[in-house]
This record gives structure tokens, sequence and C-alpha cells, in this order.
């Protein structure tokens, strides 16, 4: 055979090796890269970083281990359905200027004695600094998170409390149950986890439907009004977003580190909902680090987008998310697979801000009203006096929008449609339209 044929040959055989080992290499150095940036930032990359960065509350204050006795309480209890039991059963809650019935007051302190020494408890862990769940953050996206849903149930248990109490007259210790449900959110503020922060963006919204009722009903003083203002203050994190796009970001690097870039265990790839289609079984190793360079890429965006100043952080990245499928290349599977719903989490980060401020806003109002015989014009009339300056609407960036009515008031956000709906907050087609804050005040009582 010729010389010159025997070296064509041997090109045309080696050359796709020679391809895939540059393409390799460009996109193993494309991942350094960027992981050197993470550092660079003070940003974890691996698990084992994120875990590292996960604090250890002070001394003597983690609430996590009295929480863990509470749940284990609330489980030996049991807890079958409740048709006469607003929030934690089937029954719906009357609005707010109209009373419970007696059958429901009835079931409700039935219940709240059933859960005496649960309550007992999560007062108790309430007064903690903070908490710390023993996490295993490096078994990734197979890591348990059984408290998840006990600490909502618990939320729920400590606003029927607080409902009790308001109807009972117990203004002040009222104000103490829904201080304690507001700091059951808390509990999740630095626990790394994405399902972790909506899960606080949830115990926080059934707080705040019931401060709604108290605030309504109750007429607190202002020294209350005042410890409810700090919990919201509290717990209104705009930080918490970006804090847990990081945190995500990890688990889906890790995704590609254990089970995408190693061929053997790429069959495992089913299990974990990502999907098993023969072509990730033979694609070169090469391929899934592009895809896992665009991966990052999009959620390096939306890290930067969060690590904005609020409001800015939440309206860019919620506009941002919307799109989120149409920018990644259809060509990279795992990474279209993987993302999250970016945009429906910062939308949830928008109606989280609005609904805390509105209800602090709200609070300062009727401390306003107590002290001059009227609700203010204005929010503006709030600063300085009642409020340090009044937030602005987290879906914009201007005013939140505040209507006075003869029964009562509304401080809200235009919410994800960006129309001023007139104070709408209750949802309609199982959305939220208005997100806001509204006292309604009983007939004959105000």
């Amino acid at each position: 055979m010729p010389a010159a044929l025997v070296i064509a040959l041997a090109t045309i055989l080696t050359t796709p090796l020679s391809i895939f080992e540059v393409w390799d290499s460009v996109a193993t150095f494309q991942i350094n890269r960027r992981v050197r940036a993470m550092r660079q930032a003070g940003e974890p990359s691996t698990l084992a970083e994120l875990a590292a960065a996960y604090p250890e509350p002070p001394e003597g204050q983690n609430a996590a281990p009295i929480l863990q006795k509470a749940f284990d309480l609330m489980e030996k209890i049991g807890d079958d359905n409740h048709p006469l039991l607003p929030i934690v059963g089937n029954a719906k809650l009357p609005a707010n200027d109209e009373a419970i019935p007696p059958a429901m007051r009835a079931a409700i302190r039935a219940y709240l004695e059933d859960h005496a020494e649960v309550l007992e408890l999560l007062h108790l862990a309430a007064a903690k600094e903070g908490c710390k769940f023993p996490l295993d953050l490096e078994d990734g996206v197979g890591m348990q998170l059984p408290h998840l849903s006990k600490i909502r149930n618990a939320a729920r248990l400590l606003a029927l409390e607080a409902i009790e109490r308001t109807e009972e007259g117990k203004v002040d210790e009222a104000a103490e149950s829904l201080v304690a449900a507001l700091r059951l959110g808390r509990s999740l503020a630095n626990e790394p986890v994405l399902i972790s922060g909506l899960v606080r963006v949830a115990c926080d919204a059934i707080a705040v439907a019931q401060i709604e009722r108290w605030a309504s009903q109750a007429k607190p003083s202002a020294a209350a009004l005042q410890r409810v203002e700090a919990a919201l203050q509290d717990a209104a994190d705009p930080t918490f977003m970006h804090k847990t796009i990081v945190a995500e970001r990890c688990f889906g690097m890790d995704i590609y580190r254990t089970h995408v870039l190693d061929p053997k265990k790429r069959g495992e790839l089913g299990a974990l909902g990502i999907g098993d289609a023969p072509f990730l079984r033979v694609a070169p190793r090469a391929y899934f680090k592009s895809d896992m360079v665009a991966y990052i890429d999009l959620m390096n965006e939306y890290t930067a987008t969060a690590r904005l100043p609020y409001p800015q952080s939440l309206i860019q990245a919620g506009a941002a998310g919307k799109t989120i499928a149409e920018r990644i290349p259809r060509y990279f599977i795992i990474s279209r697979m993987i993302l999250p719903a970016l945009g429906r989490v910062f939308i949830e980060g928008q109606n989280h801000m609005a609904r805390l401020d509105s209800a602090r806003l709200g609070l300062a109002a009727l401390r306003y009203r107590a002290q001059k015989g009227k609700l203010p014009d204005t929010l503006d009339a709030l600063a300085p006096d009642f409020v340090k300056a009044v937030p602005v609407d987290p879906f914009n960036g201007k005013p939140l929008l505040y209507r006075t009515t003869p029964q009562g008031f509304t401080v809200y956000s235009l919410g994800e449609n960006g129309k001023d709906d007139g104070g709408q907050t209750e949802r309609v087609g199982g959305r939220l339209v208005d997100v806001g804050f509204r006292v309604l005040w009983p007939k004959a009582e105000f």
C-alpha cells in the first residue's frame, strides 16, 4: 500500500478522536474557569463547599432539636381530616369581618388542647436565635428533607392558635402566636436548598393571613402591633433568592459530576427524573461538559441578577425566568431537564416581599390611627415616625398602593399581572391578582 494512502487512512481514522479530545479539553477549561470565578466571588461550587458554608447556630441557640421533638409529638398525636377545622382541616375560615361559628370554635379549642405540649415546644423554639437541621447536603438530589412538611404543619397549628386567642380577646397572646409562626418560617433562612426557601415563603403566607384577621378583629395595642411588625421585618429578606439560587447551582453541578459525566451512572438518570434517552448512553463526555457549561452560564446569570439591589434583583430575574426554556439550546438535553422553573421561583420571591412589606405597612397604619384618630391619607405619611421608609412594590419598583373604605383598608402590590385590580388580594382562579394586606373591620366594632 502506498505510503501516502497509509498516511491518509491514518489521518481519517484518528481525526475524529482528536476532535473529541480537543472538544473535551476546551469544555474542561471552560468549566474550570467558571468554578474559579465562583470561588473568587466567595460562592460554593460543590456540595461539600455548600455544606461547609451552612452556618452553625450560636451555642445553645439551635431551634432544630426542639422543633424535632414537636414534630415527633405531632406525629404521635396523629392528624385525621377535620371537617370543622380551618387551616389544618377542611373547613373554610369566615371572612375577617365575620365571627367564627360556635361549632368551629369548639373544634379549634379541642384541637389546640390536644396539641398543647406541641405548641409549648414551638414557642420555645421560636425564642432561639438560630436553626440547623442535620441535612446531608452531599447526598445531592437524593437528600431527604422530612422536616419541611412538618414545619408547614406547625405554622398552620400556630395560626390556629392565633385565631383562637384573637376570638378570646387575648390580643397580646395572639401576637405571640403570630410572631412564633413567622419565626418558624425564618428557621429555614440559612438552609441552602431551593425547596426550603419556598416552604419558608409558604409559612410566612400562612402567618400573614392570620395577621390580617388579628388586625381586623382584635384592636391590638401599639406595643403588640410593633412586636408583629418587627417579626415581619425580620422575615423580609430580599437576599434569600440569591442564596437559594447559588445552592441550586451546586446541586445541578453535582448531577453532572456524579451522574452525567460518569458513563456507568448515566443509567441512573431516569431514577432522578431526568430521563434516560439512548443518546445519553453513547454521547461523548465532551458533549456533556458543553451542556454543563451552558447550565452554569445560565445559573450564573441568575445568580448575578439576584445579587442586584432590591427590588431590581427580583424584578429582572422574574422577567428573565419566563423565557428560560427559550434560552437553552435544544441540543443540550440535560440542562433543559434539570434547570428549575426559575421564573416562578422569583415570582414567589416577589409575592413574598410584597406580602410582608404590605403587612408591615398595614400594621403601621393602625398605629398611626391609634395615635391620630384616623388612618393616614397616604403611605408617605407613615415615614419617618412610624416606619423608616415606605418600601416599594417588588414587581415594578414603584410605591406600594393603598386604598381605604368605610370597612377598612388595603396596602398592596400590583402583583404578577402588573395591573391595579383595586386591591383584590383574594385568589382568583387559584392565582393571586393583587398581593397585599387587607384589614376588614367587623360591623359596629370600629
